[in-house]
């Protein structure tokens, strides 16, 4: 089961030429250009030490690559020499201790003889290792086919649940009261012989044990009849990534864990972080990108784990973990 796929988004491209770049006639063989780039991270970022462009098209037989140079909250520099015509296609790559963090690409750029392209790309941050490489599933929807019910009478559900990776996904329903004809599977019914609310909660679970859940309140009494169908929709927040900078670290030294977190109904995040294994303060808790202060390292052969709960206000939640290297 692929676990990594290091694919990078371009968030935002401006393109622009000093001169007229759309000529349809072919360039004089040799005829050189230039380009100008800026390439610029898409989120605060403080562990990127490098970035390299590259430039390559049909008739460019070997890549053109240039490191680029810092420049405030950007990366800068010029290439020169490139052979001119249309469809080059630029890429920039952001490393951070040797590793690709993040990626940025466009493609039909021209380069017309004489003129100089200026070109503005900005990185978006790839799913990379660090000790974190499960996707979390995620609850597309789930349909009750009542809100309240006379003693009884059955709740028929149903939902849907999909996963990043292409897992294979487990369903499983609990309540706090009445019973399930069947408690594992996409689609269950649920009766009460007894009057009162109880909540319904679906769990998917994948191979790796990452897990979301979902839950509904329903109502048994001897006035409900059938209160109409109603659909719920994924209100479970995703934990796309979390590492640590740096990732190894010893006592009275910190590391930022940074979480990169997503809501499809664009529900506020909250965070709320912890220490297994170590002892350790953080700096704001509830941030997505805290500081973690290391007090104490964990017993020998035992690891370092920071783990973060992240909920949407709606009872959706998501969890995560990252393991820290304790330096003696």
């Amino acid at each position: 089961m692929p676990r990594l796929a290091l694919v990078g988004t371009l968030c935002a491209l401006t393109l622009s030429a000093c001169g007229d770049a759309t000529r349809e006639e072919s360039p004089p063989l040799g005829a050189m250009g230039q380009m100008e780039v800026s390439a610029a991270l898409g989120e605060p970022a403080i562990d990127v030490d490098r970035v390299v462009l590259s430039v390559s098209a049909a008739d460019i037989p070997t890549p053109i690559t240039r490191d680029l140079i810092r420049e405030g909250d950007a990366w800068r520099g010029r290439v020169d020499s490139i052979p001119a015509g249309a469809d080059r296609t630029v890429v920039a790559d952001a490393y951070g201790g040797g590793r690709l963090l993040y990626s940025g690409r466009t493609d039909d750029v021209a380069i017309v003889v004489g003129e100089r392209a200026s070109v503005s790309l900005v990185l978006q941050r790839l799913n990379v290792d660090d000790g974190f490489s499960n996707a979390f599933p995620r609850i597309e929807w789930m349909l009750a086919s009542a809100g309240a019910v006379g003693p009884g009478e059955t709740i028929s559900l149903r939902a849907y649940a999909s996963d990043p990776d292409g897992d294979e996904l487990i369903y499983e329903w609990s309540a706090d009261g009445g019973a399930f004809d069947r408690t594992d599977g996409p689609a269950v019914e649920w009766s009460s012989e007894e009057e009162g609310s109880f909540t319904l909660r679906l769990t998917i679970t994948d191979p790796l044990k990452a897990s979301v859940y979902l839950e509904r309140e329903v109502t048994v009494g001897a006035e409900h009849v059938h209160e109409g169908p109603d659909v719920i929709r994924n209100v479970a927040p995703v934990v796309r990534s979390i590492g640590a900078y740096p990732s190894s670290l010893a006592p009275g030294e910190a590391a930022q864990i940074v979480v990169d977190a997503f809501d499809s109904d664009l529900d506020e995040l909250v965070y709320g972080f912890s220490a297994a294994g170590c002892t350790g303060t953080f700096e704001d808790e509830q941030a997505p990108d805290p500081f973690f202060h290391l007090a104490g390292a964990p017993p020998a052969g035992e690891p370092c784990r920071i783990e973060v709960i992240v909920t949407d206000g709606r009872r959706g939640m998501a969890t995560a973990s990252v393991e820290l290297e304790v330096q003696p």
